[in-house]
């Protein structure tokens, strides 16, 4: 009997909250929630994709989120100011802080790989079935700086291959509001509005003149001479992605039928939010000294 009284006192002691009470808590909660700055406290410590996904919870979490620049900045959506004192290499380029997300999911951007074979049918995505929710016109990924501080200029190189040498083309949009994964991917896709430049386009980058994010150096040939103030660069530098790609010429045009596979293949990775720019490009004079008439630069954009 003693126990049984026990039993019962201990279960009535743990019954659920009444109905008042958790109106209580719930109000509580949600008067926390309605303050700005806790709010937008507690939304910064989550990590850069749920902070994402949590925009669908509510219209209001989508509205603070999209409202913060605190919280924007950390979704790489909104250009974070080079501040004062702020670390600088020694080669006087800003240590960027570079999209993970964009690094995960968009890697050939970031990674200088094999640019003689690196397409962009080579994404982690190219082959499944994720390629038509990457490219669907909402997706986020194309309106997300690609590093913090930015890249405030985009910069498009185009080598064409051919019998009697190679030719080289520069042009450079300045981007005040930073460089966005939507344009480096639509040049990718998309590089000129005419000739013979359908996919596949191989391809490699360039961040402030380095052929990958996570290098510390510049990258300069052996075979460059002298000091980098008395190098010519053509293309590459501070502040600059660079997007290099390039093509071969041979004495004939693609057949109807390799045209018609290339343009096929060049609509399937069109993003659906995919908006025309253009860069007008100047070819860049090759020096009648130069001993060699094929890749008379460096990869990283010296003059040999």
């Amino acid at each position: 009997m003693a126990r049984t009284k026990q039993t019962a006192r201990k279960t009535t002691s743990d019954k659920a909250p009444s109905r008042r009470q958790f109106h209580e808590r719930s109000t509580a909660v949600a008067d926390a929630w309605a303050i700005t700055e806790i709010a937008e406290n507690i939304l910064a410590h989550l990590p850069m994709k749920d902070l994402l996904l949590v925009q669908r919870v509510s219209s209001g979490w989508r509205e603070l989120i999209k409202s913060s620049p605190t919280l924007q900045e950390l979704l790489f959506m909104r250009p974070r100011q080079i501040q004062a004192g702020q670390n600088i290499s020694s080669d006087s380029i800003p240590i960027r802080e570079f999209n993970p997300l964009l690094v995960e999911h968009m890697p050939l951007w970031f990674s200088a790989g094999d640019a003689y074979f690196q397409t962009v049918k080579d994404a982690p995505w190219a082959e499944s079935v994720s390629r038509l929710v990457f490219l669907r016109q909402d997706a986020s990924w194309r309106h997300m700086l690609l590093a913090q501080p930015p890249f405030t200029a985009f910069e498009s190189v185009r080598r064409v291959h051919a019998m009697g040498g190679d030719s080289l083309s520069v042009g450079c949009i300045d981007q005040p509001d930073g460089v966005r994964m939507g344009l480096a991917y639509d040049k990718t896709v998309h590089p000129i509005k005419e000739g013979h430049s359908t996919l596949p386009n191989s391809f490699h980058t360039l961040m402030d003149g380095r052929t990958a994010h996570d290098a510390q150096v510049p990258s300069v040939q052996d075979d460059v001479q002298g000091d980098l103030e008395t190098q010519e660069r053509i293309f590459g530098g501070v502040n600059k992605f660079t997007l290099f790609f390039w093509t071969t010429r041979g004495c004939t045009g693609p057949t109807y039928e390799q045209m018609r596979k290339m343009r096929l293949e060049q609509r399937q990775f069109t993003s659906a939010g995919f908006e025309s720019v253009d860069i007008v490009l100047h070819e860049v004079n090759r020096h009648s000294a130069s001993r060699d008439r094929f890749s008379w630069w460096t990869e990283d954009g010296y003059r040999r």
